[in-house]
């Protein structure tokens, strides 16, 4: 509720006008990455409740995702014909596999920013430093 207010208030001058134009589009991709995010959490803590202490494959995150994107979409359109759901779920099943791989790439160029990032200290080390900082970085190389 704040943004929106903030948007307004710097689009009455000039010069905040751009600034009240580049504020409303992050502040509409924010909502977005939000209900992806929320989606990818209820579907991890589903998936955590039906096989407790068992990692999820990216496979069924995806499912779990989809199922939890389903009954959202359920609950805000409980009117909706079969044809225009599966045609929404479909659209929305799209928009929700390109942001998990946008995710999961940058969740992987994160990590081998961090190892090389570590790797470069390594030079500089003693012997017994250097392994002890190779066995920090470690599970930043292979995500």
């Amino acid at each position: 509720a704040g943004v929106p207010f903030l948007a307004v208030a710097l689009a009455i001058t000039l010069v905040g006008l751009p600034l009240a134009l580049i504020l409303v589009l992050v502040y509409l991709a924010m909502l977005i990455g939000a209900y992806v995010v929320g989606a990818l959490y209820l579907g991890d803590r589903a998936l955590e409740v039906l096989r407790p202490g068992q990692p999820a494959s990216a496979g069924r995150r995806l499912l779990a995702l989809l199922l939890v994107n389903a009954q959202i979409s359920q609950w805000h359109h409980p009117a909706l014909p079969l044809r225009a759901y599966v045609q929404r779920s479909l659209a929305e099943l799209g928009c929700h596999v390109s942001a998990w791989l946008a995710l999961a790439l940058a969740a992987a160029a994160l990590a081998r920013g961090a190892y090389h990032v570590l790797s470069l200290l390594m030079p500089y080390l003693d012997a017994g430093e250097r392994d002890h900082l190779h066995a920090l970085a470690g599970p930043y190389r292979k995500p």
